[in-house]
């Protein structure tokens, strides 16, 4: 028996990734005795998680609005993400008449700040 005969035969299992809370609420079972949740999670069958409904995106905003977004996410206790989807909704139910004038105006309050 060779050496590649003993890789192909090894069945490398990726180690589970836990969370540091349940690592640590699976110690405190452990300690009084209880049944350790980590490993029951590991033994159940996996559930076909549903299609995702949004995408990770990138994008690059200027200091200004950032903090913008920061104070109306605060102000009224929604996600930044959330609020930006809510923006373009807004924006893309306009007329194109309604969507140029607001562009125009937005332009014309960003050029009395500049």
């Amino acid at each position: 028996m060779s050496l590649t005969d003993l890789k192909r035969k090894q069945q490398k299992q990726k180690p589970k990734t836990v969370s540091i809370e349940d690592f640590i609420e699976d110690a405190v079972n452990y300690a009084v005795g209880k049944p350790s949740r980590i490993e029951k999670a590991v033994n159940q069958p996996k559930r076909k998680s549903p299609p995702r409904k949004f995408r990770h995106a990138t994008f690059s905003l200027s200091e200004a609005s950032i903090r913008q977004l920061d104070d109306v996410a605060q102000s009224t206790g929604i996600a930044k993400s959330r609020l930006l989807r809510m923006f373009i909704h807004y924006y893309c139910d306009l007329t194109d008449e309604e969507q140029q004038a607001l562009l125009t105006q937005v332009e014309g309050d960003a050029a009395k700040k500049g």
